[in-house]
Order: C-alpha cells, then sequence, then structure tokens
C-alpha cells in the first residue's frame, strides 16, 4: 500500500492528501452560489487521534514506537527453521508462533480502536484554496480507514458515501487499474447518519 500522502507535522499531527482524484462527500464553502460542491482533498488529524484500521493492515498502521514497546515486552517467538516437521518440538513452536502473531494483531486493533475516538470534523479552505477536513478531540465520532482491492466499484463507493454535515467519507485510488483504494470514514458513534445511497431512495419514494 502506498503511504505516501500521509505526512506528520512537526506537532506530530498528521495530514492526509487524498489529491485531486479523490471521490467523497460533497461541502460547500464560498461565495458563488452556482459553484458546485466540492471533496475535501485533506484531511488534518490532531495529535494522539488516529484512524481504526483493522486485521494486519493495524500493524502496518500502529506508530512505530507504540509497536515497538509491544514487541520489547513480547519478542518473536524461536523460528521453526532447523526444527523437524512434525516433532513436538515443531508443534510446540508452531502454536507459539502463531498465538504471537495473533497477540500482535490483536494489540495493534486495540490501540487503534481506543485512539480512533474524534469529535466529529469541520470543512474549511486550506490557504492553497483546497478544502480541508479538520478532525476534532472529542468522542461523537469514530475514524476508520480501509484498504481494499480487486473492486473496481470500490465495494460500490458511491453508494456508500455519507451524506450530510454529520458524517463524512473520501476515498482515493491506489493503483493504475482502478481496482484497489484507500478510504476514511468520519461516523457517528450512535449510527445516526445517512448515505448517498439512502438519501436517494428517500427522495425518490417522497
Amino acid at each position: 500500500m502506498k503511504h505516501y500522502f500521509q505526512t506528520i507535522l512537526e506537532d506530530k499531527s498528521v495530514i492526509i492528501d487524498f489529491g485531486a482524484e479523490a471521490n467523497g462527500s460533497r461541502y460547500y464553502i464560498g461565495i458563488d452560489q452556482n459553484a458546485p460542491d466540492e471533496v475535501a482533498g485533506l484531511v488534518h488529524l490532531p495529535t494522539g487521534i488516529l484512524p481504526y484500521w483493522s486485521g494486519e493492515d493495524a500493524v502496518t498502521a500502529t506508530p512505530k514506537e507504540a509497536m515497538q514497546n509491544w514487541l520489547d515486552a513480547n519478542p518473536t517467538p524461536t523460528t521453526l527453521i532447523g526444527l523437524k516437521w512434525g516433532t513436538p518440538e515443531w508443534a510446540k513452536v508452531e502454536h507459539d508462533l502463531v498465538t504471537w502473531v495473533t497477540q500482535r494483531a490483536t494489540f495493534a486493533q486495540h490501540y487503534l480502536h481506543m485512539r480512533s475516538i474524534c469529535g466529529g470534523f469541520e470543512i474549511r479552505r486550506a490557504k492553497s484554496g483546497r478544502l480541508l477536513c479538520e478532525v476534532k478531540v472529542g468522542a461523537s465520532h469514530r475514524i476508520s480507514m480501509k484498504f481494499g482491492a480487486g473492486d473496481r466499484s470500490w465495494n460500490n463507493w458511491a453508494d456508500r458515501i455519507p451524506d450530510g454535515v454529520g458524517a463524512f467519507g473520501i476515498a482515493r485510488p491506489e493503483s493504475n487499474g482502478g481496482g484497489c483504494w484507500v478510504e476514511l470514514l468520519i461516523l457517528p458513534i450512535d449510527g445516526n447518519y445517512r448515505t448517498l445511497s439512502q438519501m436517494n431512495y428517500e427522495q425518490e419514494v417522497k
């Protein structure tokens, strides 16, 4: 996965740049009422708030210092090299290694889950003129990120995009073929938000 669009600033906050190809929730900021809605291409995360990742992605997304502290307290088990397959010694080492890998992923998910709670967001324009999603400190929303592959529809992203001012979503391609993508969601913890698909159906039946 490409990480070049994430930059740690001097104050330890993080800027995630989704670039010109970003697709997501649309917001209007400006004077010209006839101007089209825009998608915030930048997401600013304050120090201490980290997006939640699941599975093995959580291991690579956890800050190196936090992961190293865990590794120091939980060193890697002995490898299987030099052991004969099928022996009790081989089985024990294999079991210990599988357990260690599971514990490492569990630690990373828990670490990110505890730090993914935020206070929602504010859309404003950066000095460059681009729309910026400023994540707030608080306990009303959860921010998460996901990497997907093998789906040109990005898991039906066009229908899953959050609609309205209470939730935010943005995604960008991660491959030239279009089947890999990365997405970021800021959703109310109480689940009270609508997707673009829900909004379209509501307008259709009214």
